[in-house]
C-alpha cells in the first residue's frame, strides 16, 4: 500500500468516526502531558506555531516561505478532513519539505513548537507518519525521538515494529537498528535514500551524514563478525543494497555543490568495507575510477583529494584483485595537485607497496610512449620524486624491470653483451661463486651477490681524496640509472 493510499484511507476512516487518539480527551503533544494538553485550545497551539516560524527564520531564511501557507493565519480554524485528495496531496509536499528542512534542528526547542503547531493543525502524526518518522530517524537514541513514535499512527504501517517503544517509551538504541537492518534490508535502503534525497536537494546535514556512515560501518562490522550467523545470500542482498548508494556518493561530485562531507563519509564507509570482506573486480575498479574522478570538477574539492587518494591506496592495499589502474583511472589521478608529495606523505603514514607498484608499472608505460621531451620530462618528474623520496627496498624489482624494460627497448639493445646490461642496472658481470660463499638475499642485487648496504649509501671522494658516504637522497643507487638510460632510449 502506498503513503497517498495509508492517508486516504486514514480520510475516509475518520469521516466515519473520530479516532480515540483525535478525541478531545486525548489531545496528541509533543510539548505537554496528555492532561495539560486538553486544557490548551487551538488558538495558543497557533500562536506558539506562528511565533516559532519566527524564530526558525532567524536560523535559515529558507523557512520564510512556509509564512505563505503552513504558518498562514489563514490556518487558524483548518479542518484537514474538509480537503479534497488533490489538496491533501498539495499539503503532503509541503510538510515534507517543512520537515525535510527542519530535521537539521531536531534538538532546537523551536522546532519542538514547530511540531506541536503541525500535530495540531494538521494531524500530521496521523496523516504524514512517514515524513514525521523520516525527520526524527537520526536521532533515534532520543527521548524525544521516542515521544514523536508514541504519537504516531503507526497501525498498518512498515513502523510496526516500533510498537514496543509506543507502548514503554523506551529508547529505539543504534545496537537495536542495526540488527534490525540486517533482518530486514529495506530498512538500510530507506536510510540510504533518506541521504541520497537530502544531498540531492542540497540540505547540507552533517548529523545525518553522521548517522548514515555509522550505521553503514556498523553493519558492515556486525556482518562480517562470528557474532551473528548470516547466510551468503543475506550478505549479497545487503551489499547489492548497499554498493549503488556508494556509488553515487563518489560519482555525485561534479553535479552538486554542497555536501562534501557526504563524499568524505562515502570513502570511510569503503574504506571499512575493504577491510572486511573480499569485492569482486568490478566492484573495486568502479571504486577506483569514480574515486579519482571525484575532485577534477570542482576547485573547492581539491582540499579532499588526498581523502581521495588515501582511498584508492587502502583499497590496492586490502583488495587481492586490485593489481592495476582500471583504463583511464590513472590519468585522472595524475591532475590532482602536488600528487608525488601526496603520495610520499602517505607512504610515510600507510602501507603504500601495491599502490606504489602499480604506480611505477604505470609511469614505465608512459616514459616508454612519451611522444615528446617535455611528456618525457613531466614523467621523469614524477617518478623521480616518488624514487628519491620513498624507500623503494620493498619495490626495487619493479623498478629493476622497469629499467630493463627501457634498456630492451633502447636501439641495438640485443646486441650489448650481458656485462653491459649489468652495469646499465647497476650490477657488475656475473662471477663464479664457490659453494661456500654465502649470497646474501636482496631484490636488486639478487643474482650478483653484491652488499646492497654498500650500494645504497654510495660514496664521494672531498678535496683531500678521502671517500665519505651520501646520505641523501633516500635512494641514490637508482640516481645515475633514470636520466642517462632514458636519455639513450629517446
Amino acid at each position: 500500500m502506498s503513503i497517498l493510499d495509508q492517508q486516504l484511507k486514514s480520510i475516509r476512516t475518520s469521516r466515519k468516526h473520530v479516532p480515540d487518539y483525535l478525541a478531545p480527551k486525548q489531545l496528541p503533544s509533543l510539548l505537554f502531558e496528555a492532561t495539560e494538553a486538553k486544557d490548551i485550545d487551538d488558538n495558543t497551539i497557533f500562536e506558539i506555531g506562528i511565533n516559532a516560524i519566527k524564530n526558525l527564520i532567524q536560523f535559515d531564511k529558507y523557512f520564510k516561505k512556509f509564512q505563505k501557507d503552513l504558518f498562514h493565519e489563514s490556518k487558524r480554524g483548518f479542518d484537514r478532513l474538509r480537503l479534497s485528495e488533490k489538496e491533501n496531496l498539495e499539503l503532503n509536499m509541503l510538510i515534507k519539505d517543512f520537515l525535510d528542512h527542519l530535521s537539521q534542528f531536531f534538538m532546537f526547542e523551536t522546532a519542538h513548537q514547530c511540531l506541536e503547531y503541525l500535530i495540531r493543525i494538521f494531524k500530521i502524526n496521523h496523516f504524514n507518519t512517514e515524513e514525521l518518522v523520516a525527520f526524527g530517524f537520526p536521532f533515534h537514541q532520543t527521548k524525544v525521538f521516542s515521544r514523536i513514535i508514541q504519537l504516531c499512527n503507526l497501525e498498518d504501517s512498515r513502523w510496526e515494529f516500533f510498537a514496543p517503544i509506543q507502548k514503554e517509551g523506551a529508547i529505539f538504541d543504534r545496537n537495536s537498528l542495526v540488527n534490525r537492518c540486517i533482518k530486514t534490508p529495506w530498512l538500510i535502503n530507506y536510510i540510504c535514500e533518506l541521504v541520497k534525497e537530502r544531498v540531492e536537494n542540497g540540505i547540507s546535514f552533517p548529523v545525518l551524514v553522521s548517522f548514515y556512515t555509522n550505521v553503514l560501518i556498523e553493519i558492515f562490522t556486525l556482518l562480517f563478525s562470528n557474532d551473528i550467523k548470516v547466510s551468503q545470500d543475506s550478505i549479497n542482498t545487503i551489499l547489492t543494497t548497499i554498493i549503488p548508494y556508494l556509488t553515487f556518493g563518489l560519482n555525485y561530485a561534479p553535479n552538486f555543490h554542497s555536501n562534501d562531507e557526504f563524499q568524505v563519509a562515502t570513502f570511510m564507509v569503503i574504506m571499512k568495507l575493504s577491510s572486511l570482506t573480499q569485492l569482486s573486480i568490478e566492484v573495486t575498479n568502479t571504486f577506483i575510477i569514480l574515486i579519482t574522478k571525484w575532485s577534477l570538477n570542482q576547485e573547492k574539492l581539491k582540499t579532499k583529494q588526498t581523502d581521495a587518494l588515501r582511498c584508492v591506496i587502502f583499497l590496492f592495499q586490502t583488495q587481492n584483485s586490485l593489481l592495476d589502474f582500471p583504463k583511464g583511472s590513472f590519468d585522472n589521478l595524475l591532475k590532482f595537485d602536488k600528487l608525488a608529495k601526496s603520495i610520499v606523505k602517505l607512504n610515510s603514514q600507510t602501507h603504500t607497496q601495491k599502490c606504489i607498484h602499480a604506480i611505477l608499472k604505470e609511469m614505465c608505460s608512459r616514459i616508454l610512449s612519451a611522444q615528446s621531451s617535455q611528456e618525457l620530462d613531466e614523467n621523469m618528474n614524477f617518478l623521480e620524486e616518488i624514487v628519491y623520496n620513498i624507500d623503494m627496498t620493498k619495490h626495487a624489482e619493479t623498478f629493476a624491470n622497469f629499467l630493463i624494460k627501457i634498456y630492451n627497448e633502447m636501439p641495438n639493445s640485443k646486441s650489448k653483451p650481458e656485462s653491459e646490461v649489468n652495469f646499465q642496472l647497476g650490477r657488475s658481470p656475473s662471477k663464479s661463486r664457490s659453494p661456500s660463499q654465502k649470497r646474501k638475499p636482496t631484490l636488486l642485487f639478487e643474482e650478483s651477490g653484491m652488499d646492497i648496504e654498500s650500494q645504497i649509501k654510495p660514496k664521494q671522494t672531498d678535496s683531500s681524496g678521502t671517500t665519505q658516504n651520501i646520505e641523501n637522497p633516500k635512494n641514490p643507487i637508482f640516481a645515475p640509472l633514470l636520466r642517462p638510460t632514458l636519455s639513450q632510449s629517446c
